[in-house]
């Protein structure tokens, strides 16, 4: 082969392969960027192609051989190959199951983080579990001992009843109950104060914690309907994060869908194998592209103004939502129907047994604080943006005929007054929070008569 054919079939391989890279990257919707916008399935081929067009490029321009060259490529993908092997072997004899190496969270972490493998939820806290969690000390928090260190820790004690749900012991009745994420779990909250805790004593009735941290709504709807329903309840409160819900509804679809059913679903060699692990542990870390150098991923800190309090608190926003965003992107005006079938269903489901349903907006705690903090430098007051999803969503269930409450205006005032309804450090609500939303809650099932003699529907 002559030098100059050798380098113009070198050009060729490398043009062809820029042109599979561009034409498998998937096009902007206002939060997928840079290698974020690759699936990961289209990554894993576009990788290995680009690798043999190398070892190709490599037997076309080498100096030895072409026969040498070639069997020197071939040695090379062998070798792989046999490596493969290597590391499956022990998957498919039963031995190693890689779910277990490379997602240690699944199963060896203590605490809230602490999940199994579940064939519909797709992970689910332990039955009957109990952990002790360390969280940071919150301004609110009770005065520490003199000689208590900067920064210190406090335990929070979770426990869980035989499906996995924070309840102190096993429900078989409850009048209310309680559907959806960390926010209802109550992450680093005492079981005595969070938000089912006192709405129980609020109401004088049982409630039912069926929150679960990473859930998204149609987690919950299998919730409701596998775990919430045979409690007989009178009233569903069903809690929808406007931070992240949407974008779970995408998240579900596809740890269900495709190949990666494999990884929750079954335990045969295609659920433990090292592959397909490692290819949606590849997802995780793509998912990190996809959100960066996004509007919505800026970490902001911002005080609290003087009038608010005077002890100079400064108030962290966090990384993945609630900063910044004026508009709903299209991708999440793409799947707001979604969460609105999910919604439906959910009505339809409560109606066919004869009980109530209450949608509550969380707000992020950005929307919540924004007005009363002093901006950052680099950030003007009215450049702190806030999209209209709970109006949206407001208009969407008056029309659906579904009861409907905003939680923003009642911590918004009870901030006003001074207590942090929000950790300082984190975007969950503080044990200040949970009363505060206990009380809207109870208030709203009181004004409707839902738990009053005769207050079912007819």
């Amino acid at each position: 082969m002559s030098v100059v054919y050798a380098r113009v079939t070198v050009i060729l391989i490398i043009l062809a392969t820029a042109a599979m890279w561009a034409a498998t990257i998937r096009p902007a919707d206002g939060f997928a960027v840079g290698i974020g916008r690759y699936r990961v399935e289209v990554l894993a081929v576009n990788v290995l192609a680009t690798y043999l067009a190398l070892l190709l490029c490599y037997v076309v321009l080498g100096r030895r051989s072409w026969k040498i060259r070639a069997a020197r490529a071939v040695l090379s993908l062998s070798a792989i190959l046999v490596a493969l092997l290597l590391v499956e072997l022990p998957a498919a004899l039963g031995l190693v199951d890689y779910r277990e190496v490379l997602y240690p969270r699944l199963a060896s972490l203590e605490g809230p983080d602490q999940v199994q493998r579940d064939p519909e939820l797709v992970f689910r806290h332990p039955g009957h579990g109990r952990f002790e969690h360390e969280v940071t000390v919150q301004p609110d928090d009770p005065p520490a001992p003199k000689d208590a260190p900067a920064g210190r820790q406090r335990k929070v004690v979770y426990r869980y009843d035989r499906n996995g749900f924070r309840n102190p012991h096993d429900l078989r009745q409850a009048d209310v109950i309680l559907i959806g994420d960390s926010f209802v779990e109550g992450f680093a909250v005492a079981e005595e104060r969070t938000c089912s805790a006192q709405l129980a004593r609020l109401l004088d009735v049982e409630v039912a914690n069926l929150g679960h941290d990473d859930y998204g709504p149609p987690q919950e709807l299998i919730v409701l309907r596998k775990f919430g329903l045979p409690l007989r309840p009178r009233v569903v409160v069903w809690f929808f994060f406007e931070g992240n819900d949407l974008l779970d509804l995408a998240d579900f679809e596809i740890a269900l869908g495709g190949w990666r059913r494999w990884l929750t679903r079954g335990e045969g060699f295609a659920a433990r194998c090292f592959c397909l692990n490692a290819l949606e542990r590849v997802d995780l870390f793509l998912e990190a592209f996809r959100w960066r150098d996004c509007g919505l991923r800026r970490k902001r800190s911002a005080r609290l103004l003087p009038e608010i309090r005077d002890d100079d608190v400064t108030m962290q926003f966090g990384e993945h939502y609630g900063f910044g965003a004026a508009e709903l992107s299209p991708y999440e005006l793409g799947l707001l129907p979604k969460a609105q079938e999910v919604l439906a269903e959910a009505k339809a489901v409560c109606d066919r047994s004869d009980v109530r349903l209450l949608v509550v907006c969380v707000p992020t705690k950005f929307r919540v604080y924004r007005d009363l903090c002093m901006a950052p430098e680099d950030s003007q007051p009215e450049g702190w943006h806030v999209s209209d999803l709970p109006d949206r969503l407001a208009r969407w269930c008056r029309a659906a005929g579904i009861e409907y409450v905003d939680l923003t205006a009642a911590l918004q005032s009870a901030a006003r007054q001074g207590p942090l309804v929000y950790f300082v450090d984190d975007g969950h609500w503080s044990p200040e929070g949970h009363r505060v939303v206990a009380e809207a809650i109870a208030e709203q099932i009181r004004q409707s008569g839902w738990l009053e003699s005769g207050g079912q529907r007819e």
